[in-house]
C-alpha cells in the first residue's frame, strides 16, 4: 500500500481498517521508542514519522476527505495526529475549519498532536484574523493543552506588526503553573523578542510574568541563531534569580 491508495472517494470502516494496517506497515520500533520518551502523555504511538503522516494526510485530503473524518478515530496517537493533518491540508471553508479546530483541539493531550495541529493550518495565514475569535477561545479555556494551542497559533500566524501591541495581553490569559503551558509561552515571547526586539523588551522590562516564564524565554532568545547578537546581550537583563 501506499498514500495514494488512500485518496478515495468513499470511506468505511474496511477502508479504514486498510489504512490503520498501513500505519502499522510504515512503523518503526525504534522510533516508537525515540517519541516515547520525547513525548509524555501520547499513547499508542505506532512510530510513524511525521513526513509520513503528513504526506498521507495530503493524499487523503484530496479525496472525500469529509467521509475520512467521519470514520477517524484516535485508537492510537498517530491516528490523532492524522485526523488533524487532514484537516490542515483539506479545502475547508472558514466555517468549516472553526468548527473542525474547536473540535479537534479537545482530544489533545501532549505537546505533540498540539504543535503539529496548529503548524498544519496554513490557511491562518490569510485567514488570521477571523480565525482570532477561536484562538482567543483557546487561550482562556481551563485545559492546558487546549491553552498551549492557543500559544502555538499565536507565534505560528500573529506575532506581526498589526498584532504585536496586543499580543503580549492575550498571551497572559494562559499563565499556569502547567509546564507546556509555560514552554509555549516562553516559545512565543522568544518569537517576538525576534521579530519586534523593541516591544518585546519594553514589555519583559515591565510584565509581572512567572519566573519561570520569562527565564524560560531568556533562554530561548540566548539559543537562537536568530537574534541580533546586540538584543540578545540585553534579553540577560531580564533573567530573574531563584
Amino acid at each position: 500500500m501506499k498514500p495514494e491508495d488512500f485518496t478515495l472517494d468513499h470511506w468505511d470502516g474496511k477502508q479504514y481498517s486498510r489504512l490503520v494496517k498501513y500505519l502499522q506497515q510504515e512503523s518503526e520500533e525504534e522510533y516508537r521508542q525515540f517519541q516515547e520518551k520525547l513525548i509524555p502523555g501520547a499513547e499508542r504511538i505506532l512510530g510513524v514519522r511525521m513526513p509520513k503522516l503528513r504526506t498521507l494526510g495530503k493524499r487523503i485530503a484530496q479525496g472525500n476527505w469529509r467521509g475520512f473524518l467521519d470514520v477517524c478515530q484516535d485508537k492510537s496517537f498517530e491516528e490523532t495526529v492524522l485526523c488533524g493533518a487532514v484537516i490542515g491540508a483539506a479545502p475547508v471553508s472558514l466555517q468549516e475549519l472553526c468548527k473542525m479546530s474547536d473540535e479537534y483541539v479537545q482530544h489533545i493531550d501532549n505537546w505533540a498532536t498540539c504543535d503539529y495541529f496548529c503548524s498544519g493550518l496554513r490557511r491562518l495565514k490569510k485567514w488570521d484574523r477571523d480565525f482570532l475569535p477561536n484562538v482567543h477561545k483557546y487561550l482562556a479555556s481551563d485545559q492546558p493543552w487546549i491553552r498551549r494551542a492557543g500559544l502555538v497559533l499565536l507565534r505560528g500566524y500573529y506575532v506581526k506588526a498589526e498584532y504585536i501591541g496586543d499580543i503580549f495581553q492575550w498571551a497572559e490569559q494562559t499563565v499556569c503553573e502547567h509546564y507546556y503551558v509555560q514552554m509555549a509561552h516562553a516559545w512565543l515571547l522568544a518569537e517576538c523578542y525576534t521579530k519586534f526586539p523593541k516591544e518585546t523588551a519594553a514589555y519583559l522590562e515591565e510584565c509581572e510574568l512567572l519566573d519561570s516564564i520569562i527565564n524560560k524565554t531568556v533562554q530561548k532568545i540566548r539559543d537562537s541563531y536568530r537574534v541580533d547578537p546586540v538584543w540578545k546581550e540585553r534579553a540577560n537583563a531580564f533573567q530573574r534569580k531563584k
